[in-house]
């Protein structure tokens, strides 16, 4: 990874490409000698003939790609710009980044411009007075022989197109490397490398971890300008300057000081080896390094603590099992790059395994988020007590029901014959998730838990002093009950089953902040980290920073948005959701609106749902809202649902309805619809946790039209035509499961959800939600 991290830094390539970057180090450690094969290289070892280097290439390169006849006309360009990005596994060419298709292609012939690197040609001092004369014609390539068209051996990865003949494996000789176009021996010294690892052109598959590199998708070419700048200025004229110098290069005279070229090289090849090099990837690479001392006493503890754990069972070998497993070693270092660990783990080669053979079951729950708000809210209302208990090595403790056998790991002496039947599961394999789900759900349920049915990662039990709640997502759990007593029951009983790490009062969960002040009688969940951690991420000072972030954080800032929306701020629900429709194909608008958000979040960094306390009594209530027709692409309507206990939210959701609505109330009906569902549920997570609602919830709506159509089935005479599972309104109307109330507009919460609306409108909803900055109540 060092020399990836190098090459990219090197030519200031955004690291989008480490794929290609990593995939070009390996090719370039096959062809360098080592520590431990200094006259020869890996490729020679493996091929028995010296590989050439002439053809090698600097690696995030740009210049011009030739375009075969075949596929222009005599008016059309006979080039394209590109970058270099590698060379082309099965096939003689290069792997070039088409600048103006966004598209990876694979070449023949090519042309490059890699003399300024940081411009440290030009500034060199010229010592030897040599003088050296680069003419583009230098870099012409040796024009190919037509080659027969045959089938290829691979087929293309998915959005890359392959510019060069296809050839097929028994014309390829492996001693031979892609036939490259002619350069000057001046250019550039000969690399050097220190391991051997298998070449592997992207898709990127590394030897045991099938880890695939997808290309980017096809962005907008439009004028660019700086986003994600969360300070005050932009520096505009500066990439107006630099987006100028599209054309191709010109020739240049260079003149190269060589004692400083090979001083450069050897910095460049020093910076280029790090900790990656020397850590092995199989047992035998370990026993045969330097460290072996030392991955032999990893080896050991590691092997000591499945024997300690039962892992696995010993039995005979048979021929028809499919074995799996293999050594992961790293090493731990302090802040000043000091080795103080070495780590040996002993993983499952999960990709391996065969459905229906190896595993069955892979699916795993968690607790949703909706239910964390619920249970939350009513440990607010009892005042309850909220502490935080984590599952140490969680997927260790996990009992398999499959048969998966392993072989018998390199360090256990004596077992030729043998193979290991694995009684519990250990990391990478794919029912390692669902078989520890279901292993602590055993241990609920032994200890007088029962699952909720409308979220079985919820577990409830009756004490004398109450409840006790338990959420459960992954290895992660909190624990609420009256008393510290309770608590305390519940940890030991959970510690006496599986190996637990205290976390003291629930303070961090699932990203969100949990700020539970029992004096004040108040608990507020916030996401002022994450946010804060989101804009430092975003922020960048330089030209070229801004200028990769557009092209790497466009989605990820949409996910994180969504991520923060879900938990704790439905006060950014509409922007957002109407933001992540532009994913596929994103316009500059669409990033500085994004980018609004974040500095909209930034501002309002403190702000959380506060959950009121001291009650004693949960009181559930909703509100429901939509517009009508505003989506212009296709005119459907948007429903906005907020369900609150006491003042502050539990569930929300701002949703674009499946059909388009001939009216507003028949908008306003659709999104009553969705609301009542979401209230059902949450009376039923209610029930099961023991604070059963016995009068009917009301929905607050401010259309009369809906409310008419939800109260008095006869009015059909211009809705006759609505879905007839919207219609389920009415039996819960009739039930007395909730009764829908007209609240006037001004008052309307939920229309938070549905549209965007201005500063003052906003803070008052905002407040009305429930989402402040102040714990305390005046």
């Amino acid at each position: 990874m060092e020399k990836a991290r190098s090459m990219l830094h090197y030519k200031s390539v955004p690291t989008k490409w480490w794929a290609e970057a990593v995939s070009t180090a390996v090719y370039l450690i096959n062809r360098s000698t080592n520590t431990q094969h200094t006259s020869v290289t890996p490729y020679e070892l493996g091929f028995k003939v010296k590989p050439t280097l002439e053809h090698l290439r600097v690696f995030g390169s740009h210049g011009y790609a030739h375009i075969d006849k075949a596929k222009r006309t005599k008016l059309e360009p006979n080039s394209f710009r590109c970058m270099f990005l590698g060379y082309a596994e099965n096939v003689k060419g290069y792997r070039v980044f088409d600048l103006d298709a966004s598209k990876v292609k694979v070449t023949r012939s090519v042309k490059l411009d890699e003399r300024e690197v940081d411009g440290i040609y030009e500034t060199l001092p010229a010592r030897n007075g040599t003088v050296i004369h680069i003419s583009e014609d230098a870099h012409d390539a040796v024009t190919p022989a037509p080659v027969e068209r045959q089938p290829a051996v691979e087929e293309p990865m998915e959005g890359v197109e392959n510019d060069a003949p296809d050839v097929s494996m028994e014309s390829v000789e492996p001693e031979q490397d892609p036939a490259p176009p002619l350069l000057l021996a001046e250019e550039r010294p000969a690399p050097t490398g220190l391991e051997l690892a298998p070449y592997r052109a992207p898709p990127t598959v590394f030897e045991d971890d099938r880890v695939v590199f997808h290309p980017p998708v096809h962005r907008s070419r439009r004028a660019r300008e700086p986003v994600f700048l969360l300070e005050d200025g932009t520096d505009a004229e500066e990439e107006r300057k630099s987006e100028g110098s599209d054309g191709p290069p010109s020739p240049k005279r260079a003149r190269i000081d060589e004692d400083g070229l090979l001083a450069d090289a050897v910095l460049a090849y020093a910076a280029s080896i790090g900790d990656a090099v020397d850590i092995p990837t199989t047992h035998a690479q370990a026993m045969a390094s330097d460290d072996a001392a030392q991955w032999r006493e990893a080896m050991d503890a590691e092997l000591l603590s499945h024997e300690r754990n039962g892992t696995w069972t010993l039995v005979p070998r048979g021929t028809a099992n499919r074995t799996i497993g293999r050594w992961v070693f790293a090493k731990k270092r302090d802040q000043y790059g000091r080795v103080v660990r070495y780590k040996a783990r002993l993983v499952a080669k999960g990709f391996k395994q065969k459905y229906g053979i190896d595993f069955f079951e892979t699916y795993s729950p968690v607790a949703n988020m909706n239910s964390i708000r619920v249970v939350v809210s009513v440990c607010a209302a009892y005042e309850y007590r909220m502490e935080q208990l984590d599952a140490d090595t969680a997927f260790l403790n996990s009992e398999l029901k499959d048969r998966v056998y392993m072989e018998v790991p390199f360090g256990i002496e004596n077992a030729r014959d043998y193979q290991c039947q694995l009684n519990k599961a250990i990391y990478g394999l794919k029912q390692a998730a669902s078989a520890w789900n279901k292993t602590i759900h055993r241990v609920f349920l032994g200890n007088g838990f029962k699952s909720c049915g409308a979220d079985q990662c919820v577990y409830v039990k009756r004490s004398k002093n109450g409840f006790i709640y338990v959420c459960l997502y992954v290895d992660d759990m909190i624990i609420a009950a009256k008393t510290s007593e309770d608590i305390r029951e519940v940890k030991d009983a959970l510690k006496n089953a599986l190996k637990m790490k205290e976390l003291g009062p629930a303070k961090f969960i699932v990203g969100m902040e949990i700020d539970h002040d029992m004096t004040a009688g108040t608990l507020k969940i916030k996401q002022t980290r994450y946010i804060d951690d989101l804009a430092s991420s975003c922020r960048r000072r330089s030209r070229q920073e801004r200028m990769q972030s557009r092209t790497q954080c466009g989605r990820n800032l949409i996910g994180c948005l969504l991520y923060i929306t879900t938990c704790t701020r439905p006060d950014i629900a509409f922007v957002v959701t109407q933001l992540s429709r532009f994913l596929e194909n994103p316009g500059q608008q669409h990033w500085n609106a994004a980018v609004r958000v974040l500095r909209y979040l930034k501002s309002t960094r403190q702000h959380g749902i506060i959950y009121q306390g001291g009650t004693h009594s949960v009181t559930l209530k909703a509100y429901s809202d939509a517009d009508w027709g505003t989506n212009l692409d296709d005119r459907r309507s948007v429903s906005g649902v907020m369900v609150m206990i006491g003042n502050a939210p539990v569930v929300f959701k701002s949703k674009f309805q499946r059909t388009v609505a001939l009216s507003s109330a028949e908008a306003e009906y659709m999104a009553l619809s969705l609301c009542v569902q979401e209230v059902l549920w949450t009376r039923a997570m209610l029930t099961d946790m023991g604070t059963l609602q016995r009068n009917a919830t009301t929905i607050w709506e401010d259309n009369q039209g809906a409310i008419a159509l939800a109260q008095n089935a006869g009015y059909h005479a211009r809705t006759k035509h609505v879905d007839i599972r919207h219609h389920f309104i009415r039996e819960n109307v009739k039930r007395g499961t909730v009764k829908v109330e007209y609240v006037d507009t001004k008052n309307q919460l939920a229309d938070i959800l549905t549209k965007a609306l201005g500063t003052k409108t906003l803070k008052f909803l905002r407040d009305g939600n429930g989402i402040k900055e102040k714990v305390t109540v005046p």
